[in-house]
């Protein structure tokens, strides 16, 4: 024990100002568990450390769940427990997100017993009482899960119908039991037949939160999922010319579905991605001559900027060079010519990557391919993904070891206009992974969340039976 508090002080002296961060708070761990002896096994399997934060709320929640049992701890600003509270597992299920209302936390699970047999079950936990409700919602023969959606103290489950083209929306709010919406929505058209929706989403999508900075390997998938207020965006981008981008309007109980043209090549096999970024889509195409992206308010669909560079043009729009990373054991190379970059990229699945720092976009734009999976086993957004922490899944989804090619370009985020020759940051999840790479033994269970405009990460040392924060 005391050798390995020496080594944290001397760690923090030498790499503390490193990365920026400053340790915040030791927890032991059966103050954090209720004593339960959560961790009491050797190998932590199924250990889950969930972090919830709502906004309107001074204090965050942090839950420690295993296959029978989760723990529910409310922190103050300086990570002190407040509250506590803990219920059962519901059998056969995973935990899919939470919502907050005053002093009652409700936890929403995905329990299947069969492929055709799926429930939603609701708990709700008041802190200080024992007594816990529970209730369930037992969906339809031929209803399935598609994905569901938990950040800023809401809570969405999605599915769908089979063979049809309606998808359902169970809006899930603390003290109400859900009411399940249905939308309609026309056919798809996939290689010149119309298909229904059950079938043209054939995936789960991606979520992308705008409270954690968005990865290549998240955001290269062709279908994704946001959510903004009381609306559901979802985009399908195996097109080659457009982008399929479909509104549920929950609030006002309505479906739009649209394409968003990309600007192509005529003369050559396209490859096309799109992201939303604060009301904005960002369209990219690219091929061996080219490379367009296009901005785009995503209501009225007006251009508010472009960029564009051909083979034999140097590009005038970034603010890094162009790198090249993983794949071949090369971990970094730069590359100095456009058509080298267009060539390479074009093979690879194109995706743009937003992070905004200091009022400003750093905008990463290349291509990706996945090589290994590199965080863990986790499926984003399929099953067995934990979706109530945006934050986690966005890290987990920044992984080492993959193939990049890609340049930063910096944009002003009000204007987003281009700002040439300003310098590009370290982003958070750099320094999040530089320092984690650092920290001896390896932790055998960790998670990221952002708190009171800061990032958080917090990790377990089995060794001294220590909760860490260190705050970046």
């Amino acid at each position: 024990m005391r050798s390995s508090v020496i080594f944290l002080v001397v760690f923090w002296l030498l790499f503390g100002s490193l990365y920026g961060q400053s340790l915040v708070k030791e927890i032991p761990i059966g103050q954090a568990t209720n004593g339960s002896g959560f961790f009491l096994g050797a190998s932590l399997k199924g250990v889950e450390i969930i972090p919830f934060y709502y906004n309107g709320f001074d204090n965050g929640l942090l839950a420690i769940k295993d296959k029978k049992r989760i723990v529910v701890k409310e922190m103050t600003p300086d990570f002190s427990i407040s509250n506590s509270v803990e219920a059962q597992v519901p059998e056969l299920s995973r935990l899919l997100g939470g919502t907050r209302h005053h002093n009652m936390v409700s936890l929403f699970y995905l329990a299947q017993s069969t492929q055709f047999d799926q429930t939603i079950i609701i708990q709700e936990i008041v802190f200080g009482n024992k007594v816990h409700k529970q209730y369930k919602v037992r969906l339809g023969k031929d209803e399935k899960f598609f994905t569901s959606i938990s950040d800023n103290n809401k809570c969405y489950i999605l599915t769908r119908i089979r063979n049809s083209s309606d998808v359902c929306i169970y809006p899930l709010k603390p003290g109400d039991y859900p009411r399940k919406m249905k939308f309609t929505l026309g056919p798809v058209v996939r290689s010149g037949r119309k298909v229904p929706f059950y079938r043209a989403f054939n995936e789960s999508p991606v979520f992308i939160s705008e409270n954690a900075p968005s990865s290549f390997l998240a955001t290269s998938k062709d279908h994704k999922i946001y959510m903004k207020d009381d609306v559901v965006w979802l985009t399908m981008d195996n097109y080659e010319h457009y982008t399929l981008l479909i509104k549920l309007d929950i609030k006002n109980e309505f479906a739009r579905m649209e394409r968003v043209e990309h600007i192509v090549s005529k003369r050559e096999y396209n490859r096309t991605n799109s992201l939303i970024f604060q009301n904005v889509i960002y369209s990219l195409s690219t091929c061996d001559a080219q490379l367009y992206l296009t901005l785009r308010d995503i209501n009225t669909k007006r251009e508010i900027q472009s960029f564009s560079v051909s083979k034999y043009q140097q590009i005038n729009f970034k603010n890094s060079p162009i790198f090249q990373e993983g794949g071949g054991g090369v971990r970094e190379m730069q590359i100095n010519e456009t058509k080298t970059f267009l060539r390479k990229m074009s093979r690879l699945s194109v995706a743009l990557a937003i992070e905004e720092i200091d009022d400003k976009y750093k905008l990463s734009i290349g291509g990706f391919k996945e090589i290994t999976t590199g965080y863990g086993g986790f499926v984003p957004g399929g099953a067995g993904a934990f979706v109530s922490s945006p934050v986690f899944t966005a890290y987990s989804l920044n992984s080492w070891g993959n193939k990049y090619v890609y340049f930063n370009t910096i944009l002003e985020a009000e204007t987003l206009d281009y700002l040439e020759n300003e310098p590009v940051k370290t982003g958070h999840f750099e320094k999040i992974k530089a320092f984690e790479s650092e920290v001896t033994p390896k932790p055998m269970i960790s998670t990221v969340f952002k708190f009171k405009g800061h990032y958080y990460y917090c990790y377990y040392h089995k060794k001294d039976d220590m909760l860490r924060f260190v705050k970046f």
